[in-house]
């Protein structure tokens, strides 16, 4: 009788985090529904195990995770973009994820998160992370001004750094 009070208690827990996350992507099917959008030259966001050197051996949880190496001193961005957002049913949402991003002898990728409340609204910028993470790092917003349209977009910007990688991404009450 305890076992099956306790699995009950398990799986309702379960569905009730489940419930209430609207996103959560672990890129261990690749990329998705998520998209890219240029901002200066074509560099894609793709999937690897850790990143660009090894000097993060894997992803923080599976055996992928989503990484953006461009390689160049050209500044070259991209935004990895979340699927469609209805964030209508909760006053209040947060965005948790891990991420790295190493630097080549002072050399460094930098990523800034954005988000907007339509598909034609402007960008607007959250969060910009500047300095060296040399393992995989949590990091919790509380995400402002939500609507029923509402999208998120990791930015990486290369200055040939080891990348910049992303795993485990939730959007949740």
């Amino acid at each position: 009788m305890k076992k099956l009070l306790l699995t009950l208690l398990f799986t309702f827990t379960l569905s009730s985090w489940h419930a209430n996350a609207q996103l959560t992507e672990d890129f261990e099917n690749g990329l998705g529904n998520w998209t890219q959008e240029y901002v200066s030259a074509a560099v894609d966001w793709s999937t690897a195990a850790g990143n660009a050197n090894g000097s993060v051996p894997g992803s923080n949880s599976g055996s992928l995770n989503a990484s953006f190496v461009a390689n160049n001193y050209s500044g070259n961005s991209t935004r990895l973009v979340t699927p469609t957002l209805d964030l209508s049913a909760g006053a209040s949402y947060d965005l948790s994820f891990y991420h790295t991003q190493v630097d080549w002898s002072g050399d460094l990728d930098v990523l800034t998160i954005y988000y907007k409340t339509s598909a034609a609204g402007a960008w607007v910028e959250l969060v910009n992370y500047p300095s060296a993470v040399y393992s995989w790092t949590q990091r919790t917003i509380t995400l402002p001004n939500i609507s029923g349209d509402y999208y998120i977009a990791f930015q990486g910007t290369g200055d040939w750094g080891r990348g910049v990688t992303l795993d485990d991404v939730a959007v949740s009450l």
